[in-house]
């Protein structure tokens, strides 16, 4: 993430410093040649004929490029999110002692209610400066046609170029997450937190929670086994789909969650084909 991080850094300044601020045009109309308006507009950096595929391949790499960089710098931030998450033994057993339970092996929003103030403003900073990332990293690439240049197609200009503000915002969001990240591994470097299943069974067998310790009812009702706290149980076995590992909740909740980004999505692409229509009307 660090070194993504420099070189989005090194990208946003070298775009700023080389846009062409004389044919920038500020609200009234006069040459605007601040820096200001490098930042606030695009740094066109390649042009050709719309007739050869030189801008639309230049296009497509950068994309590709893109996409990569988003997918390293989430998956890093993704790891963090998920560490932050997952409870350490002495939140466990602070919950365990309050009646209430913590969950392991998984991204879980109820954790982030009940960890520490510290790990909890951090995972809500590496969530909320992931949204650039995914809504406008692409959107900074730029292919445009200059159409005055000729009314004829074949002498057309196609450009590329990246779009200053949405850069700086991503950048600025990487550089955020870089500040998160190191501060999480300098104030928690020494903490061990259950993040797998697998590290919560390791200390329970090594240091017992006295607030569960022989609470098998705790798992499994007396009504069910009929044997009194601390009388061997019987062991039955139950068929179960795979998808009961997850609470019917967290299913309505998903599923919920996708129904209405596809109505919205629906929504917008109906808008947006009905303003092309009266367009051409």
């Amino acid at each position: 993430m660090i070194l993504l991080t420099l070189l989005l850094c090194g990208f946003t300044v070298a775009a700023v410093l080389k846009t062409d601020v004389s044919q920038i045009l500020s609200v009234d109309g006069s040459d605007d040649n601040s820096r200001g308006a490098a930042v606030r507009n695009a740094f066109l950096f390649h042009s050709s004929p719309c007739r050869e595929p030189t801008a639309r391949t230049l296009n497509t790499i950068l994309h590709l490029l893109v996409n990569a960089v988003s997918s390293a710098v989430l998956a890093s931030s993704s790891f963090f999110t998920q560490v932050l998450s997952s409870p350490t033994r002495t939140e466990v057993d602070v919950s365990h002692a309050r009646g209430k339970s913590l969950d392991v092996g998984v991204l879980s929003w109820r954790n982030v209610l009940r960890i520490s103030p510290f790990k909890t403003l951090a995972w809500v900073a590496l969530l909320i400066t992931s949204l650039p990332l995914h809504l406008l990293f692409n959107s900074a690439i730029l292919q445009s046609v200059d159409s005055e240049a000729s009314h004829e197609e074949d002498d057309a200009a196609c450009y590329v170029g990246v779009s200053n503000p949405l850069l700086l915002t991503v950048t600025l969001a990487c550089l955020i997450k870089v500040i998160v990240c190191a501060a999480v591994v300098w104030v928690l470097g020494f903490q061990e937190p259950l993040v797998t299943p697998g590290d919560a069974v390791a200390s329970f067998i090594s240091v017992p929670d006295m607030s569960t310790a022989g609470r098998l009812d705790i798992l499994v009702k007396p009504s069910k086994h009929g044997a009194s706290n601390g009388s061997p149980i019987s062991w039955q076995y139950t068929s179960l789909r795979r998808a009961s590992c997850i609470s019917r909740r967290t299913w309505a909740c998903t599923y919920a969650l996708f129904i209405v980004c596809i109505v919205a999505a629906a929504g917008i692409l109906g808008k947006e084909y009905q303003m092309l229509n009266n367009d051409e009307l």
